[in-house]
């Protein structure tokens, strides 16, 4: 007898049975094998590509840290060279104090403020002195820092394009060993003239009156206005009687010269 016939099956019903247990798990296989094939590939694909981008950033990191100690390395060196290095080659050359300059300039046009205007003087400075005069020129040169006249002014006169016919003597080394030419105040460019043989050049009262209003006695020009050197009547505070005194300082060392 045969098998469905024993298990009461039809012939179709068995046939369809030896299909299935027969062909359809090889038909399984077949598509599990695509399938991870085609799985592979992506994974190669995806695995390449993760790869090369983490080759990129791997690159991307290393070059950007060379840069980084580069930067580092230049800034250090800069440091060196431009802050440590004058200190240690300047150390054995011998540098006047402020107050050596002022008791120099015996006859400079500090204590004529004194005179020009003697209420404000005496307020800020009491008396005419070698050390009100030192502390004058301390706090002007700090003012004409902070105000940055150094970058419209210059003082240093070079040995070109007629200089020396428009400023006066051409500048030496020795003029820079002080204590208010450091650090040095050469400048950077020229809108206005340069100031190191400005020392007798215009009075008192002319730098105070330039100082209030530039135009009122230099025409045309475009240096602004520094109200806040004077008080509410417009006569000269402390600031205003030490930048003045700083100026008519520069180039006192060749006065009569």
């Amino acid at each position: 007898m045969l098998f469905w016939q024993e298990n009461f099956i039809s012939e179709e019903a068995f046939l369809e049975r030896l299909f299935i247990f027969t062909f359809v798990p090889q038909h399984f296989k077949n598509i599990a094998k695509e399938k991870i094939t085609e799985v592979r590939g992506k994974f190669l694909r995806y695995y390449s590509l993760f790869r090369f981008i983490g080759v990129r950033k791997i690159m991307k990191e290393r070059f950007s840290f060379i840069f980084m100690v580069a930067g580092i390395g230049f800034f250090i060196t800069g440091f060196v060279f431009q802050m440590l290095g004058p200190i240690i080659f300047l150390k054995d050359i011998p540098m006047k104090t402020v107050e050596e300059l002022a008791k120099e300039d015996a006859d400079s046009e500090f204590y004529q403020l004194a005179e020009d205007y003697p209420i404000e003087f005496k307020k800020y400075f009491v008396e005419p002195t070698p050390i009100s005069y030192a502390e004058a020129l301390r706090l002007g040169r700090d003012i004409y820092i902070a105000e940055a006249c150094w970058h419209c002014h210059s003082q240093y006169i070079r040995p070109v394009a007629n200089e020396p016919i428009r400023y006066g003597e051409v500048s030496t080394a020795s003029e820079y060993q002080n204590e208010l030419q450091l650090p040095q105040l050469f400048g950077t460019r020229r809108v206005g003239p340069d100031l190191i043989r400005e020392a007798g050049v215009h009075s008192n009262d002319w730098h105070i009156a330039h100082f209030f209003e530039p135009a009122s006695v230099q025409p045309g020009s475009v240096m602004p206005s520094y109200r806040w050197f004077f008080d509410e009547n417009g006569r000269p505070n402390k600031k205003g009687l030490a930048i003045a005194a700083y100026v008519q300082w520069l180039g006192s060392w060749k006065k009569g010269v």
